[in-house]
């Protein structure tokens, strides 16, 4: 993950792997990432919401647990809000610091 990292890359968290929905594991891994604050956004996977519920209410009130109130405005409001505007996505305590503009912003702003 830190050569990802490296390349300016965003991570995202499945609210469903937060709600355990994708088992164990990957409920496991998602809250350490949510924990370490490595995870930049917690998306909701609800491509076809008969089979894929949209679970983003109950993972956001998972992240205040884990995280803290600060961390899940953070990840469902504040970075995917940057991702729109191509403002620099705000890192995680886990990071150390704002991120450099991910993929996105550098297309929107003809530097990739």
């Amino acid at each position: 993950m830190e050569q990802l990292r490296a390349q300016d890359l965003l991570l995202q968290v499945d609210a469903g792997s937060l709600r355990g929905r994708f088992g164990r594991w990957s409920q496991a891994a998602a809250i350490r990432l949510t924990e370490a604050g490595k995870a930049d956004f917690v998306g909701s996977d609800g491509h076809y919401l008969e089979k894929r519920p949209q679970l983003l209410r109950s993972a956001y009130e998972q992240v205040v647990q884990l995280a803290g109130s600060s961390e899940a405005q953070r990840l469902f409001v504040h970075n995917p809000k940057c991702v729109l505007t191509g403002d620099r996505v705000q890192a995680g305590s886990g990071h150390g610091g704002e991120k450099s503009p991910g993929l996105w912003a550098r297309l929107r702003q003809g530097l990739a």
